[in-house]
């Protein structure tokens, strides 16, 4: 939670800056947010389904950004 706060702020300063950043990120994080969006309602509706095995899995997150702690 500490982390997602912390982007929401650092977005809202580079907009409010109208840095060259967020110009060049906002159409990529539009782009990303259909494709996520997509996912998300195909595997709503059934389209793609989640796949169980029989072994056992460990999740371990995001290692670039620091791992889930």
């Amino acid at each position: 939670m500490f982390w997602s706060k912390r982007l929401i702020r650092f977005g809202e300063r580079l907009i409010k800056e109208n840095s060259g950043w967020a110009n060049l990120f906002f159409p990529v994080s539009v782009i990303w947010g259909v494709i996520v969006k997509t996912k998300n309602w195909l595997y709503d509706w059934g389209i793609f389904r989640a796949q169980k095995i029989d072994r056992l899995v460990i999740s371990i997150g995001n290692v670039v950004a620091g791992g889930t702690g």
